[in-house]
């Protein structure tokens, strides 16, 4: 009834005349393709192979379709395939560029520091421990293979002078600054763990407020002993199981000392291996604030 009333003129919106003026019922024709893709690993260890997916969109495919892979440190370093197989030899980060076009014009899009791939030789040792006081986290030297980083929203994890549990800072989750659903992860180095025994432990401390009763904020612990391709997950706590105070705040929360808590997760899986890693992994339930401090290996 609403679509055949003559009402602000809805009944001509439909109309056979306005249909051909707006082109509506005009042929699209081809469209300039939008280039896009996917990894099958973003992280992986010297020699091991990945594979590039090609998701662009915006027009149908066809035989005038072609695609420019520009892959800088792989092999091989340039592919025309829609979906190369592609390694890499060296430990580094890398960039990868794809170019698709098609009769009416293309596309590129570039994505920096997309691949990591960890050294198989870690100079780090464990034991080790993290406390966060390096002024320049998580990039702390000019050697990508002895940093931490942080993976996910901009400016989710940051180092802060805010509280901490010990010394003078910790890592803080700026959770009021980014939506429900908002995934962030920090990801240790690669660390030699071939000197450790089993049970071989992580502790940490934590901080952490709900915002409400309803706040589902959730933080895990993974391990990874191939260079990140796959993880294992080893912790998992969220909502009220999570927190360190039984306080609601509606404010940002910056933790007081009763109120940070030990955490302690069993990672038997890589005592007496050469390489493995460790991630932070932080899911924003519309909660608080989470903070991080003095981790131990």
């Amino acid at each position: 009834a609403a679509a055949n009333s003559y009402i602000s003129g809805r009944r001509n919106i439909w109309s056979d005349s306005n249909l051909v003026f707006t082109g509506v019922n005009n042929s699209p024709g081809v469209c300039t393709p939008i280039a896009d893709f996917k990894a099958s690993a973003t992280q992986v260890c010297p020699g091991t192979s990945l594979t590039l997916s090609d998701k662009s969109y915006n027009a149908t495919i066809d035989n005038t379709w072609t695609w420019s892979w520009s892959l800088p440190g792989a092999n091989p370093a340039t592919s025309d395939a829609q979906n190369p197989t592609i390694k890499y030899n060296s430990p580094g980060v890398y960039p990868i560029t794809l170019t698709v076009s098609n009769s009416k014009g293309s596309g590129t899009l570039t994505r920096t520091e997309f691949v990591y791939v960890y050294t198989d030789n870690p100079s780090i040792k464990a034991p080790l421990t993290e406390g966060f006081e390096s002024g320049s986290f998580p990039a702390s030297t000019s050697n990508f293979n002895t940093n931490w980083r942080v993976d996910g929203a901009e400016s989710s994890f940051v180092r802060t002078n805010a509280s901490s549990s010990s010394g003078n800072y910790s890592l803080k989750y700026q959770n009021l600054d980014h939506p429900a659903g908002t995934v962030s992860s920090v990801i240790s180095p690669s660390i030699n763990f071939s000197d450790a025994k089993s049970p071989a432990t992580i502790t940490f401390r934590l901080a952490y407020a709900r915002k409400n009763a309803e706040s589902t904020d959730r933080l895990e612990v993974f391990i990874s002993t191939d260079c990140g391709k796959t993880w294992q997950r080893r912790y998992q706590k969220s909502g009220a199981n999570l927190a360190t105070t039984n306080s609601l705040l509606k404010n940002a929360f910056t933790p007081n000392a009763d109120q940070w808590r030990t955490e302690t997760v069993q990672v038997g899986n890589l005592a007496g291996v050469s390489k493995g890693l460790i991630r932070f992994t932080f899911t924003d339930g519309d909660g608080n604030n989470l903070y991080i401090d003095d981790i131990n290996i």
